[in-house]
């Protein structure tokens, strides 16, 4: 947010910042800006809060709507709309109190225990084992109600964005922690961020029709 904040001024912008907290909706009124730059993360941030009250009060901003940004931040429903339109995605069990953590670990092999809503992979954690799945199903209930695993897969990560028809340039992520989880996205300064990455021509080419 400050940088933005500091980047928009440059640019000569007339601009303010707000801390976004149970005032929010005064600050607004107060402010009467043309524009909201949305850098809020999380709930009520990203999930579609934030972007309904601003259509409510009529003022214009920036980012996913609040239709895609709901879906977004709900990993299950995204995951469904993928397979919609046919697109991969890692099978995957919701889980509760009451799972056979034997009978999902039998299913779905190494898993990926994450909170349903949230991000930053927070609450996020990685097992084969019954017992370690139950334990970090209660861990990542303090990130969210909802908690589901989902079938591990192995190998190199990448990060394509997209802005409207655009498709950005894609990054390679490396970490040498168990996976690219919290402290290796905001902490450890040793993640390292590869672009271009480490393809061929096809591959990358493959990897970005998927968008």
């Amino acid at each position: 947010g400050a940088a933005v904040f500091a980047g928009l001024q440059r640019l000569g912008v007339q601009v303010s910042e707000i801390d976004v907290t149970h005032d929010v909706i005064e600050q607004l009124v107060e402010l009467k800006p043309d524009l909201a730059f949305i850098t809020l993360h999380g709930q009520n941030g990203e999930d579609g809060v934030i972007q309904g009250l601003l259509e409510v009060m009529g003022i214009t901003y920036t980012g996913s709507g609040v239709l895609s940004s709901a879906l977004a931040m709900n990993k299950i429903v995204s995951k469904q709309v993928w397979r919609q339109r046919e697109l991969k995605t890692p099978d995957y069990e919701l889980l509760n109190a009451h799972s056979d953590w034997g009978k999902v670990i039998e299913r779905l092999d190494k898993v990926v225990v994450k909170p349903v809503s949230g991000g930053s992979s927070l609450g996020i954690s990685i097992t084969s084992s019954p017992s370690e799945l139950k334990s970090y199903y209660e861990k990542a209930l303090d990130y969210g109600s909802e908690v589901f695993a989902e079938r591990c897969i192995e190998g190199v990560e990448f990060s394509t964005g997209v802005m409207g028809d655009e498709v950005l340039p894609t990054l390679q992520l490396e970490t040498a922690r168990q996976f690219f989880d919290y402290e290796a996205k905001y902490v450890d300064s040793n993640t390292k961020t590869i672009c271009p990455p480490n393809l061929r021509g096809s591959e990358l080419n493959e990897l970005e029709n998927l968008i």
